[in-house]
């Protein structure tokens, strides 16, 4: 109730608290976990040196007991899996605010530079950019035609014909 006297948490600060209680609460079910598993060592070396004296009830006793300790090893597995699922959820909720703010500067950007680009200026920009680049693309092909004229070999221009002579009667299929 802290938003009732003062400022509500951002949903960036949510998430960093939750984050945080997650990872707490997986220390701690840890924790737990490992207490149980040295109990279950334990309570099995325990039935080993009741079953050598041969105390079989106190066995049967200790027996119940493994049983339950593994079953609750089990459910803390099944929590820390639920509770890491969790994690991945918030997660995935984070890169998606995100992803959306990005989206929203992007779009708030486009709308600002479609506002300022002005649609005739931007045409006349562009025919201007296509005579330019056809008038470089003539001058290109133009000094390619004379340097092939300069250095074009003979024998190049022989032996292309050779091959298309070859492919046409069929060497090459």
């Amino acid at each position: 109730m802290s938003f009732l006297f003062g400022t509500r948490k951002t949903p960036e600060e949510q998430l960093r608290d939750s984050k945080r209680t997650i990872a707490r609460t997986l220390r701690e079910i840890d924790r737990e976990k490992s207490q149980l598993e040295r109990e279950r060592v334990r309570i099995t070396n325990e039935i080993r040196s009741l079953a050598k004296r041969g105390q079989i009830d106190a066995v049967r006793v200790m027996a119940k007991q493994l049983v339950r300790t593994e079953s609750y090893i089990k459910k803390f597995n099944f929590m820390h899996s639920n509770i890491t699922a969790l994690s991945m959820k918030i997660q995935t909720l984070k890169s998606t605010a995100t992803m959306a703010s990005a989206m929203k500067q992007v779009a708030l950007t486009m709308r600002k530079m479609n506002s300022t680009m002005q649609l005739p200026q931007f045409q006349k920009i562009m025919m201007e950019f296509e005579k330019q680049t056809e008038t470089m693309e003539m001058k290109q092909d133009m000094m390619s035609d004379v340097i092939d004229d300069a250095i074009g070999d003979q024998d190049d221009i022989e032996d292309s014909e050779t091959v298309v002579n070859k492919v046409s009667v069929g060497f090459y299929s």
